[in-house]
């Protein structure tokens, strides 16, 4: 589930759990200088602990399993063997959410991963969430659920909403919020943003825009 546009896939989910030591990282730039597209995770502070203390064993001396079933059952209290069948699911996921995308366009709102307290992978809709799921997978980890809007219309709305403040050179980062069916605008300038924002903001109820002091710094983890 990757676009240049920064929605986050849940192809991407044995990667994360090497990435996610940070709390908060960027993926997918846009590639103009004054604009990010961005993906962020946060983990509770004993998660965090967790993870950067597997890491350093990762680093400190070699393990016979594999690294990323390792660090993400230290993560969420699971076993190894629970963690890679996760992965599996995740990356078999990654089809799943095309197929969906290409065959629904309309209704699908995305999907994302549920760690705890049961590991379940949602699959958003505008309508039908149970039924439109039903056409395309039986597995009972995957649930479906109602989404507010479709997922075609939030990157609509964050390449527009991208291009206007490129257009007035407004520094900005952003993201989509999947679950809550939202784009979030992470700036510097909130006045200038909402100036250069102004129409799309009176024509959208689910765009934020939120002033920060500086952007997320992408960082590269070697395991």
């Amino acid at each position: 589930m990757s676009t240049a546009s920064g929605r986050f896939s849940v192809g991407l989910a044995t990667l994360l759990i090497l990435m996610i030591a940070t709390c908060t990282f960027s993926i997918m730039p846009v590639g103009a200088k004054e604009g990010r597209s961005l993906a962020l995770v946060r983990l509770s502070p004993a998660q965090g602990a967790v993870l950067s203390a597997g890491l350093l064993r990762l680093h400190g001396q070699p393990i016979t399993t594999n690294p990323t079933a390792y660090t993400y059952s230290r993560v969420f209290n699971v076993s190894e063997a629970e963690a890679e069948y996760r992965s599996m699911k995740s990356i078999s996921a990654a089809a799943l959410e095309a197929r969906i995308q290409a065959s629904e366009p309309d209704t699908f709102g995305g999907l994302y991963i549920e760690h705890q307290p049961d590991f379940k992978i949602v699959v958003l809709f505008t309508k039908k969430p149970a039924e439109t799921l039903a056409k395309y997978t039986q597995d009972p980890v995957f649930t479906g659920r109602v989404s507010a809007r479709s997922l075609e219309t939030l990157l609509a709305t964050q390449a527009e909403a991208e291009a206007q403040l490129l257009a007035k050179r407004v520094e900005f980062e952003s993201g989509l919020d999947i679950k809550r069916s939202i784009v979030t605008f992470y700036v510097k300038d909130e006045a200038a943003a909402r100036r250069a924002l102004r129409p799309l903001l009176g024509a959208v109820d689910f765009m934020v825009i939120k002033q920060v002091k500086g952007f997320a710094v992408t960082t590269a983890i070697s395991v």
